[in-house]
């Protein structure tokens, strides 16, 4: 297309000028710099070969969340009644309730430790892990029924009738989050179908160990609220949590050992060498362990061979 064209006609003929647009990008294919080749080694590229390489990003808004409501108690009459309401409403509404989490978060963990100084800075050592609180939140269907469920879940905590505290075992439940991925896969026809069909595409999932509902925060109402949904925002208190993927099971025994760190290993199983320690009670196993620990440091054979003790076994 040209800058400047008008033309005229005379007698029959069209008589036309023009200025025409600059004609150097015509043949852009012979432009020398066109013939550089990129440097791969640059930041902005070395970032787009990484990210290509491991497949994109995790994206926060592919999740599943799965819980069922804790057991309760049958021994007594009050709390029976609701035990029987929280097994109908988590078989009629529990997967319902999951699905309607809107909001949610992977568990925190934070290292404590213990200042120590015997000259110039202290020092900090490991004392042990916290593990804090998370928030959910869930969309209420026109009925509030998941307001319902915490609800009756906070009944299994705290008798409602008496204010009696009842058995810990009978109020916690675990709770499962897992990250999915962008790989598509056909769901399931059912609910539980679609829940496992899902798993299999999850990258990351983590494990909530005796979980119960703490605090069911307050619903504002308000006229001026007219296109918005109600949400419900739930505070769960939990024992610990752990990967699933580094760990499948975490054994009864060893809660010291595997419990409170989240993961398992020839070391920290809680049986020490050659699962020595084993059959002794938790107290004598954790103070065999530090023992054994400390000598892989600080015996001669400890130092010399990498902290073995008795090499090569361990």
């Amino acid at each position: 297309m040209a800058i400047f064209r008008k033309g005229i006609k005379i007698g029959g003929y069209d008589i036309r000028i023009g200025l025409p647009r600059d004609r150097s990008y015509d043949r852009i294919d012979k432009d020398p710099r066109l013939k550089r080749k990129t440097n791969p080694n640059t930041s902005l590229n070395r970032f787009r070969s990484f990210t290509e390489a491991a497949g994109g990003f995790a994206k926060p808004t592919k999740y599943i969340l799965i819980m069922t409501l804790p057991r309760g108690a049958s021994d007594q009459p009050g709390v029976a009644k609701d035990t029987k309401d929280a097994q109908n409403l988590d078989k009629l509404y529990g997967a319902q309730v999951a699905f309607h989490c809107s909001d949610l978060q992977f568990p925190g963990r934070t290292i404590e430790t213990q200042p120590h100084r015997i000259h110039g800075p202290e020092t900090n050592f490991a004392s042990g892990l916290n593990f804090a609180e998370i928030t959910a939140e869930f969309y209420c269907d026109k009925f509030m029924r998941e307001k319902h469920y915490f609800e009756t879940w906070q009944n299994l905590v705290i008798d409602k009738r008496t204010y009696e505290l009842n058995y810990y075992d009978e109020y916690t439940a675990p709770i499962e989050i897992y990250q999915l991925s962008d790989f598509d896969e056909e769901m399931g026809s059912t609910l539980d179908n679609a829940h496992k069909e899902e798993i299999k595409n999850a990258v990351y999932g983590c494990k909530l160990v005796e979980a119960y509902p703490k605090t069911i925060a307050a619903q504002a109402l308000s006229y001026d609220a007219r296109n918005q949904v109600h949400k419900i925002s739930i505070t769960f208190e939990y024992r610990y949590w752990h990967n699933m993927v580094d760990i499948d099971e975490v054994e009864k025994a060893d809660t010291f050992m595997t419990a409170n760190t989240g993961v398992v290993t020839p070391d920290t199983k809680g049986m020490g060498p050659l699962g020595l320690f084993r059959y002794l009670p938790a107290e004598l196993r954790r103070a065999g362990n530090e023992v054994f620990n400390q000598a892989k440091n600080r015996l001669p054979t400890g130092r010399v061979f990498g902290g073995k003790v008795f090499p090569p076994y361990f």
